[in-house]
């Protein structure tokens, strides 16, 4: 249900932030680099080489968009949180010797 629109969102956002981040790497070599008048002043406020490092900052938060909103540790941690009930039910079943030997065999 998340997936197409997460899809589309991450990909209108890569293209707009590397858009800007090419603006912007122009702009800073304009600058810095050529000794020139950059067109993009107002993405330049700041004179230095770290403000070079803002703008892939946030290009990283796009590219680190998942097309699922969950990940394996939320997997992780709903399966433990469902099972939990279940071990004083399995243990009425089973003994703990005979649990731990069934769980070994399918560890290994």
């Amino acid at each position: 249900m998340f997936t197409p629109r997460l899809d589309r969102v991450k990909r209108s956002g890569s293209a707009e932030y590397g858009l800007l981040a090419n603006r912007y790497l122009f702009g800073f070599e304009a600058k810095w680099i050529q000794g020139g008048v950059p067109e993009t002043g107002e993405l330049l406020g700041t004179p230095g080489i770290q403000s070079l490092a803002d703008p892939g900052n946030s290009y990283s938060f796009v590219r680190q968009m998942r097309l699922v909103p969950f990940g394996v540790d939320d997997i992780v941690r709903l399966a433990a949180f469902t099972a939990a009930p279940l071990l004083p039910l399995t243990l009425m079943i089973w003994s703990v010797e005979e649990l731990l030997t069934r769980l070994i065999k399918v560890i290994f």
